[in-house]
């Protein structure tokens, strides 16, 4: 019991310092201490679940506000230092693959300084996952912009046995993320389409207002 209960505060760390810009020698440390408990029990999915754990505390958002401020929080339901923004509620859409055609989809995302992630659930409630635990899954994601359509081309990936499409970095290591954020601080609608790279049968499409995360991310101290 001790062991996992070590284990539990060192992913909860490393979590937190890699979803939200950690320094890369403490993240390096704990994660060499983390790799070492794992080889001897089966851990593997625990940073997943702990991400679970997400909890808005932040005080009450302002009246029609899209974009609310949370915080991970660690293996005893308590808030940590780590910051994220997310919608307040879960925004709608449609996804279709080779057995279905527009059926509901609802969406959600997690966002820090330098880390993206896309949550999606099929039919309003069924999490999209990556069933494998050794490989990652990869989508195309296409961004619409208004007010002149202007259409961004990205990828990302849900890690082995993951939740969540985790938006790549691109070329420069933060360009596809630059243009998420470019975007939300605009103004209007923007629409996402995503696609499995290996099955583009199986898609995803729905909108984020813009709204006031330009307020709050010009706003948040990480």
């Amino acid at each position: 019991m001790k062991r996992i209960f070590v284990v539990l505060v060192l992913v909860g760390l490393v979590v937190g310092l890699v979803g939200c810009g950690g320094d890369s020698a403490e993240v390096a440390r704990l994660q060499a201490e983390l790799d070492a408990l794992r080889a001897e029990s089966d851990y593997a999915s625990l940073e997943y679940e702990l991400i679970e754990y997400e909890q808005d505390i932040e005080s009450e958002p302002e009246e029609d506000a899209v974009w609310v401020i949370r915080y991970f929080v660690d293996q005893f339901n308590q808030p940590t230092e780590y910051r994220f923004i997310s919608g307040e509620t879960r925004f709608t859409g449609t996804f279709g693959n080779t057995a279905v055609n527009n059926a509901r989809l609802s969406a959600n995302m997690v966002i820090c300084n330098d880390y993206i992630a896309i949550v999606l659930f099929e039919y309003g409630n069924n999490r999209v996952m990556n069933a494998s635990s050794r490989s990652s899954q990869s989508y195309n994601i296409i961004i619409n912009v208004p007010p002149n359509n202007t259409r961004h081309t990205l990828s990302g990936s849900i890690r082995p046995n993951g939740d969540r499409i985790i938006i790549d970095g691109g070329a420069t290591g933060r360009s596809h993320n630059t243009s998420v954020i470019s975007a939300l601080r605009g103004t209007g609608d923007i629409d996402f389409f995503i696609e499995r790279a290996d099955r583009t049968t199986t898609n995803y499409l729905f909108s984020v207002p813009a709204s006031n995360f330009a307020n709050i991310w010009d706003n948040i101290v990480w």
